[in-house]
Formats: C-alpha cells, sequence, structure tokens
C-alpha cells in the first residue's frame, strides 16, 4: 500500500469530470473511513441471499422479504478479512475478477460502469482490454485464472448498481461503488507508477468509448514534509469551503491518513523462505508493526535508526537505514525490485519479501514450517514476538517488561505502557500523559489458537483535526443526495473524506450545531462512520438517527436494526445515556419488533416503558425462545 504522501496529483492529473474515480477518493476511505467500510462489509451476510428471498425478522419470527444494498454486495466482492476487528484488504480469493484487477482492469471498469455498458457492448469492451500487470488480453487472462469475462461483466454491474443506490438505502456516499473501486485500488497499488498507468488507461477507455479524454496532466512528485503543516491544513480547508480544489483536497487527505504523525498500517502478503512453499506473513508483520512503531520520528516523518541499540542485526539497521527498504516503501519512488515472474500472483512490496527472509529462522524463536535449517513461519504468539524482536536488536528479551524498558530506553520522550488481555493474545500499546491517562496507539492480535494475527491502529487526532471537521460538515453538501439528485461531480470526493474527518466529533452531541439541524444523510453518514468497537459512539449516533425517526423521518428500519445488532452493546454509555437510546428505540414500535433478539437488553425494556406489557408480550416470548433460554 502507498503513503500518505504519494496522493500528490492522482486527482490533479484527471479533469473535473473523472475526479470521482480518482485514486485520492480510495486513501480518503482510510482512517475513520474504515469503519464505513466496514459496516458495509458486515451489513451482507456471508452467504449472500437474492433480493426478495424470504427471511425471519425477531418479532416472532415473523416473514419479511430481504433487502440486500448494492453496496454491501460490492463490498464483499472486493474485500476480506479473517477477523471482526481486522481491516479490509484487497480479497485473495482467486476466484473473483477483483483478486486480478490490475490498474488497467481497475480504470476499464470504472470507465464502463459510469458508461453504463451492459450486455454485449460491455462484453466486446472487455474483450478488448489488456491486463497492466500482464500484458495479457482479458479473454487470455480469463483462460489463465479460470476467471470468466462474464465475471468481469458483474463486477462493472455492481459498481454501476452501487453508484446509482440512493444514498439514503445503505451508506449516504454518493457513487459509493466508484468510491469502493478507487479503495480496493489504493490498498492494491505498490507504486506511483501504478497510478500513473491507471490515469493513462482511464484516458484511454474513455476517449474509446466517445468521452472526453479524462487527463488533465502528469503525475507530480509526492508531497514533502513541509507541504502537510497545520497551517498549510488550514489553508486547503479554507480553498475547500469555497470551491472543490484539487490540491486542497490532497493536502487534507495526506494530512489525515498519516493518522497524527504515526506510521502507516502494513498489509499482509503470503511470501516463501529458500524456495520453499508461500506462507502468509501474519505474526511476521505483528512483529514489524510493533518495532516500526518504536523506531517511529513523528518529526522527521521517517523511522529513526539510530535508536536501535547496540548489537542489532546488520539487516535490520540496512533496512530501516536512510535508504533501507523500510523508507523506500514510505517514500515509494522507485518500483518493487522483483516483479512477478508469472504476472498472476499477488503484488506484494520488496521490504515486506526482505522482512520475512529477516525474521524467519533465527534463534529462539518458534516457527511452524521448514527444514531444521530453514525454518520459518513464525508461531502466532506474544511471547514469540517478543523472543523474535530480542533475536533482531540482539537483547533476549524474555518478557513483556523487558520490551517495555527497552522502548522506554529508545524512545524517551514517549511514556510507553505495554499489556496483554487475559488470554496473552491482545498487546497493546499506549502513550500516557502526565496526567496518568493513556492514549491508545497499537493493538497487535497475536492468536495461535485462531492461527492468525494482525494489527489495529489507532490514529491519534491532530490539533487541526476537530475544527476542520466542523467546518466540513457545515459547508459540504449540506442537503440530502441520492441517485436521483445528486450533488455536483466535483463535491462527490469529498464526501468520501467525511468519515474520517467527523471521527473527533462523534463523541459529541451536537456536532457543533443542534441535532436538528442535521440532514438525514448527514446522520445516516455518523451512524456508519462511528468505530463499531465504541459504543460511546455508536450509542450517540444511533440515537441521533432514532430521534429523527421519532419526527416522522424516514428510516430503515431493518437496516438501523442490523446495525443495532452488529454493536458490540452499549455498556459504556451510562445509565443516562441508555435510558435516553431505549426511550428513542422504543416510541419506533416496528424498530423495537424488529430488533428484539437482535439486542434484548435494550429493545425488550424499551418495548415495556413505551409499549406496555401486553405490547411486550410477543418480545418476551421471542426472547424465552432465543438468547434467554439457551443461556
Amino acid at each position: 500500500m502507498l503513503p500518505p504522501h504519494a496522493v500528490k496529483g492522482t486527482m490533479r492529473m484527471l479533469t473535473p469530470q473523472w475526479w470521482p474515480l480518482s485514486p485520492a477518493v480510495g486513501l480518503a476511505l482510510s482512517a475513520g473511513g474504515g469503519h464505513l467500510l466496514s459496516r458495509l462489509y458486515e451489513l451482507e451476510p456471508r452467504l449472500l441471499l437474492a433480493e426478495g428471498a424470504r427471511c425471519h425478522t425477531a418479532a416472532g419470527g415473523a416473514e419479511a422479504r430481504w433487502r440486500g444494498s448494492a453496496c454491501c454486495v460490492l463490498a464483499r466482492e472486493l474485500f476480506h478479512r479473517n477477523h471482526a476487528e481486522e481491516p479490509l484488504f484487497p480479497t485473495s480469493n482467486q476466484s473473483l475478477p477483483a483478486a486480478h484487477l490490475s490498474a488497467s482492469l481497475h480504470a476499464a471498469v470504472g470507465v464502463f460502469s459510469v458508461a453504463g455498458l451492459s450486455g454485449q457492448p460491455l462484453h466486446e469492451a472487455l474483450r478488448n482490454v489488456v491486463c497492466s500487470n500482464t500484458q495479457l488480453p482479458l479473454p487470455q487472462l480469463a483462460r489463465e485464472t479460470g476467471v470468466s469475462i462474464a465475471r468481469f461483466e458483474r463486477l462493472v454491474e455492481q459498481v454501476r448498481l452501487a453508484d446509482e443506490e440512493e444514498s439514503t438505502r445503505a451508506t449516504c456516499l454518493p457513487r459509493a461503488g466508484s468510491a469502493l473501486l478507487m479503495r480496493h485500488l489504493w490498498l492494491s497499488s505498490s507504486s506511483r507508477t501504478h497510478l500513473a498507468t491507471f490515469a493513462t488507461s482511464l484516458d484511454a477507455e474513455a476517449r474509446r468509448l466517445g468521452f472526453d479524454g479524462a487527463l488533465a496532466c502528469a503525475l507530480p512528485p509526492p508531497f514533502c514534509r513541509d507541504e502537510l503543516t497545520p497551517q498549510q491544513v488550514e489553508h486547503a480547508m479554507a480553498d475547500l469551503c469555497h470551491s472543490p480544489h484539487p490540491e486542497a483536497f490532497e493536502q487534507l487527505v495526506a494530512a489525515l491518513a498519516l493518522g497524527g504523525a504515526r506510521s502507516v498500517p502494513l498489509l499482509q502478503g503470503r511470501y516463501s523462505y529458500k524456495d520453499q512453499p508461500a506462507v502468509a506473513d501474519c505474526a511476521e508483520l505483528a512483529t514489524r508493526e510493533l518495532l516500526n512503531a518504536m523506531l517511529w520520528c513523528p518529526v522527521t516523518q521517517a523511522f529513526d535508526a539510530a535508536r536501535l541499540p547496540g548489537g542489532t542485526a546488520e539487516s535490520v539497521r540496512a533496512f530501516y537505514g536512510r535508504d533501507g527498504l523500510a523508507q523506500l516503501e514510505r517514500e515509494e519512488l522507485r518500483e518493487k525490485e522483483t516483479p512477478t515472474t508469472d504476472g498472476l500472483s499477488p503484488e506484494y512490496t520488496s521490504a515486506s519479501r526482505r522482512w520475512f527472509d529477516i525474521v524467519s529462522n533465527l534463534p529462539r524463536v518458534r516457527y511452524l514450517s521448514g527444514l531444521p535449517s530453514k525454518r520459518y513461519e513464525m508461531a502466532p504468539t506474544i511471547d514469540n514476538v517478543i523472543h523474535c524482536l530480542g533475536a533482531l536488536l540482539g537483547k533476549p528479551l524474555r518478557s513483556l517488561d523487558e520490551l517495555q524498558a527497552l522502548w522506554r530506553a529508545v524512545h524517551p520522550e514517549r511514556m510507553v505502557e505495554l499489556s496483554t488481555n487475559d488470554r496473552g493474545e491482545r498487546l497493546t500499546v499506549r502513550e500516557m500523559a502526565a496526567s496518568g491517562e493513556g492514549d491508545l496507539v497499537l493493538e497487535l492480535v497475536v492468536s495461535e489458537r485462531l492461527n492468525h494475527a494482525f494489527a489495529i491502529h489507532h490514529p491519534a487526532t491532530p490539533p487541526w483535526q476537530r475544527e476542520v471537521a466542523r467546518r466540513a460538515l457545515r459547508h459540504w453538501l449540506p442537503t440530502p443526495c441520492s441517485a436521483r439528485d445528486r450533488p455536483e461531480e466535483e463535491a462527490l470526493p469529498r464526501v468520501c473524506l467525511l468519515p474520517a474527518l467527523l471521527q473527533p466529533l462523534l463523541l459529541q452531541h451536537d456536532l457543533g450545531r443542534p441535532v436538528h439541524t442535521l440532514s438525514h444523510w448527514q446522520r445516516r453518514l455518523l451512524l456508519f462512520s462511528a468505530d463499531p468497537r465504541d459504543s460511546l459512539a455508536v450509542g450517540t449516533a444511533l440515537l441521533r438517527e432514532l430521534r429523527g425517526a421519532a419526527r416522522g423521518e424516514a428510516v430503515d428500519e431493518l437496516l438501523v436494526a442490523r446495525l443495532i445488532e452488529l454493536s458490540n452493546g452499549f455498556g459504556a454509555l451510562g445509565d443516562a445515556a441508555l435510558v435516553q437510546l431505549a426511550r428513542a428505540a422504543g416510541s419506533v414500535g416496528p424498530l423495537a419488533r424488529q430488533a428484539a433478539l437482535l439486542h434484548p437488553p435494550l429493545c425488550a425494556p424499551a418495548s415495556i416503558m413505551y409499549g406496555g406489557w401486553q405490547a411486550a408480550a410477543p418480545l418476551w416470548k421471542a426472547l424465552l425462545k432465543g438468547p434467554l433460554r439457551r443461556a
């Protein structure tokens, strides 16, 4: 995945009518925008249901008709994850067309969906596309991969349907299909050359179909650190409030995606060691994420190899050095050192490939695969991660306390506290303030029980973000938008930035303005953008939505009930807030019935309070057949 600095020029190089298909939109959906994507991904059942299929509601098992969402279906098509808390990654399912999307194929899918191609014209257009990764025409690529052209046709159709779906149906994003496609493009890109190829392919496909050209200029160099200062961001926001200025948008996107000057998340891959079979690098990546956090310097926006203790392996020093692969991966000014030979394997960075070699076959580290002299695939345990770091840094580490002492030695300006959960499967990194309060920085989930490991990043909130978010909510698209009533095309990318930008405001009830002045799509945006693990943020956003429903405004009761189901509970709300939420849910009778089994602690008491015992009888009967009886 490219670093945020690489976004410079990715919108400016396109003409305004093609801005919704800018790679900058993909970066805009990072950080807090990932919560929105996770919601879309989880709202679609793992076993897809056909539109109109019979299903059962929570209220006494009554039958209903399934109402799916094109956005949710597309999210499942493009992304995947192995754990509910894990970030979404581009799908690696080789039977899906999304796993084979190159820069040119991303462009073709985007242009053909905008053009509304279908049937034979779409089939013929796809047959003429050449994959930029393999240089194979799509028909030959289809034969090599076993993914038929018809599957690519369905993907184009899914993007188009998601683009045309009313923004009030499942998400407030207009042109959501294009936005999801651009997020997939950004995560799949390994160099800025990849983005330039996408732009030229977009221009070629647009001209072939009779549109005006998409290219406006060449791709400039990436942002430098001086272009992303708070003062620059404030100027950019001022420009965006008056017009959709592409350079200002890119500045704001890059500054926000940097996550308060913390290291950028890494993507998992599959690697081999000394000609042995390739395996996933989950525990290896978790080890690198932890070392990245230790060595990251927020001032220089780079890794500080001088912090490495004496005795550190030379391979590690070279990796994090000034011209090391860790630094080059962030800059991404050159192509991968080792391109794929068959053109069909997933593209991963040379830095990740080199890191896999560095952490393989180390002493005192437990591995799951390999010959005795060529061991690899680290066992996913926190103890193993600690032992690996000790072997790399030349200081044998036997416990988490010793790792914490080492961290504080190399990072004395940051009072860091490391802890694990009861299971010993989650390592938490907090930065402690003088007041004793801790700011969550990073969580590593490393579980041998699940045979999986991954990192959860918690970006810091820059001082400028709160005020910039207020101005964005006030100035950007204050009216509802739908497939039939869209805002101007030039303004669409800014909406994709809102889910990440608004994160510091999600815990405030008024968002700097009365709740009743928020439009329906703004309330829906806040509901989808709240971190599912943060019960206070979810509860506050849900309360806004329910109050709107109580005033007679449109609400998708089944959708809201499913969001309640996907929440982690509302225990952190406190009694007063929980009563408010219960009262709001109880005032929307159909919603309370829909959610009876989805979130009984909230909905059953609400129905009793505001519908009486007689009205609540079906709910209690359903509860006795459901979770209470099973308990």
